[in-house]
């Protein structure tokens, strides 16, 4: 990224897939910090391949085009506000594009194909669907790359933000050590009784809320931050010694090798310190959520669906008992009454979700700050129903 480009008439490319969570990882610590301070308008959970789009753009004359090949990433939230709504923003018009379609090669991704000119209009505009097999003439094609409403024109509904409504659910971090099954779950209680049956709840996945109809799997979640209080569960204590510490110790140890080799590299090295502030308190989930628990103790049930689902069928929403613990694979509602759950279930709640979704592969993800009835769009056929509205308007 750091190569010294020329001005281009011409710009095409296929730049590299990373997920930002696998930047760090894979580019090591003091190059993601010099990206990050160069280019400070792409953060979030922006793909790498974002970083491309306002650096071919840049190097661009007026009148020049470009094309690039990317993670379908591109058209979504913050991807799309670093990489195409950076291009439409400053003189940037696309003018053949495929929305979304299977990559090709042997990496199972799917691709976005954005080809666009600096500085003036070109006619006609081809927008392809359908995995690239539609072509459809259109009039302007916005940087969601999509032929409906055109998702940037969306603005925050106080109503759904305070309070928030709409969780993503606990993330335990290292899954063999907090999630247990039935024998495990006997032989803690048998050890610690009823001290250690307030920190093991019933636990609810995705593909238990689609597939399964009886909970088979718990959860060890300790809320407190004092380990004296852990200590008098022995078998909790035992159990989680043994199969969360070593891997928490295992990632702060790395995590010093990343700030030894970053601060080598850079004087202005910045020092990680996330797994430092989680090795002092091992013994808790690497998210525990507790803002989505408030919200659901007054509830006796909630609404959840899973995270991830499927294009070709409607998203399945139900109620689960406030005693199940959601994971982060499930989208949890603070709704217990119906007619939340019949907006949530509707064909309007669908389309939005559609047009405001990440995804992940071909797949839709419900980002729980963006997929929820949290905006309004200036074209009415986005216009949101947000549930409970009616009844405290």
């Amino acid at each position: 990224m750091f190569t010294e480009w020329p001005k281009a008439d011409v710009v095409i490319g296929n730049p590299p897939y990373l997920g930002r969570r696998k930047m760090v990882e894979e580019l090591g610590s003091a190059y993601t910090q010099r990206l990050a301070a160069a280019y400070p308008a792409v953060g979030g959970v922006s793909d790498y391949v974002c970083y491309w789009f306002p650096k071919a753009h840049d190097h661009l004359a007026k009148g020049g085009r470009a094309g690039l090949v990317a993670t379908n990433s591109v058209r979504q939230n913050e991807s799309r506000e670093a990489s195409l709504d950076y291009v439409v923003d400053n003189g940037g018009v696309i003018f053949d594009a495929v929305s979304t379609q299977p990559w090709s090669g042997d990496a199972k991704v799917f691709v976005s194909i954005v080809n666009w000119a600096k500085g003036i209009d070109v006619k006609p505009k081809l927008l392809w669907l359908n995995d690239g097999n539609l072509r459809l003439a259109v009039d302007r094609i916005p940087s969601s790359l999509a032929p409906t409403a055109d998702v940037r024109s969306a603005v925050p509904l106080a109503v759904n933000q305070r309070p928030r409504v709409c969780f993503q659910g606990q993330t335990p971090g290292i899954t063999q050590g907090y999630v247990i099954d039935e024998v495990v779950v006997d032989r803690l209680l048998e050890s610690g009784g009823r001290s250690a049956r307030s920190v093991i709840h019933p636990f609810l996945g995705g593909r238990e809320l689609l597939e399964k109809t009886a909970i088979d799997r718990w959860v060890i979640d300790v809320p407190w931050g004092d380990l004296s209080d852990l200590e008098r569960m022995p078998g909790v204590y035992q159990h989680l010694k043994q199969y969360v510490l070593p891997e928490r110790r295992r990632l702060y140890e790395r995590e010093l090798a990343r700030n030894e080799a970053g601060s080598t590299h850079s004087s202005g090295y910045r020092p990680e310190s996330q797994h430092e502030l989680f090795m002092s308190r091992w013994w808790q989930f690497w998210r525990h959520r507790t803002d989505m628990l408030n919200a659901l103790s007054p509830l006796d049930r909630y609404i959840a669906t899973s995270r991830v689902s499927s294009t070709s069928r409607t998203s399945v929403f139900a109620y689960v008992d406030k005693a199940v613990r959601p994971g982060d694979s499930l989208t949890a509602f603070a709704f217990d009454d119906d007619y939340s759950f019949g907006i949530l279930s509707s064909a309007v709640h669908r389309a939005w979700l559609e047009a405001r979704c990440s995804t992940l592969k071909g797949d839709l993800r419900y980002t729980p700050t963006t997929c929820p009835f949290t905006g309004a769009c200036e074209d009415a056929r986005a216009a949101p129903v947000v549930p409970g509205a009616v009844r405290r308007v």
